[in-house]
Formats: structure tokens, sequence, C-alpha cells
């Protein structure tokens, strides 16, 4: 369940596009009572899907699940690696030992 309100994208161009509106809703989703559109058609509480929130993932019996889709092992794997080499030199500082 996403932990946002969703909206319903009523007369919103840009409802395609805004995670508010696309996410998969729960049994017990909430949403905006009145749509957050400004009469200008602008959004404050417009949500690019790209910038979803890290709730949405979520690691059961042992396996991440992003937007409730399986992420790869592999995928996590060359992220994890990627992240050693990079950002921790001290990691690189143990192997050459």
């Amino acid at each position: 369940m996403p932990d946002i309100a969703k909206c319903k994208g009523y007369e919103c161009q840009k409802k395609q596009m805004c995670y508010r509106y696309t996410a998969k809703a729960s049994d017990y989703q909430s949403y905006f009572m009145t749509p957050p559109m400004k009469e200008d058609g602008e959004c404050d509480h417009f949500m690019e899907i790209w910038d979803k929130p890290k709730e949405l993932m979520r690691i059961k019996n042992g396996q991440v699940y992003i937007d409730g889709e399986l992420v790869p092992e592999e995928l996590l794997l060359s992220v994890y690696r990627e992240l050693l080499s990079s950002q921790y030199p001290w990691n690189k500082e143990n192997k050459q030992q």
C-alpha cells in the first residue's frame, strides 16, 4: 500500500505522470477529498513517478520487491558491488591487504 494520499486525477493533464494517480491502491487507501489542483492547473502535491517514496521497497522471504515487483537478484548484486567499490574506500584497502 502506498503510504500517500492518492488523487483521482479529475481533469488533471499530468495524471499519467503523477504517482498519486498511478500508484496501486490498497483496500485501506486514503484519497484527497477534493482534487488538489489549483485554478491554473498546477498542483502542489504532484509527485513525479520517478520520485517514488522509499517505502515502496519491501523485503519478503529474503527477496526484494519494489512497487510489488520482484527485483532480480543479479540487479541487486550489481548495485551492491557498485556501492562497495565506489562509496566505501576502506573496502578497497581491505581487499588489497
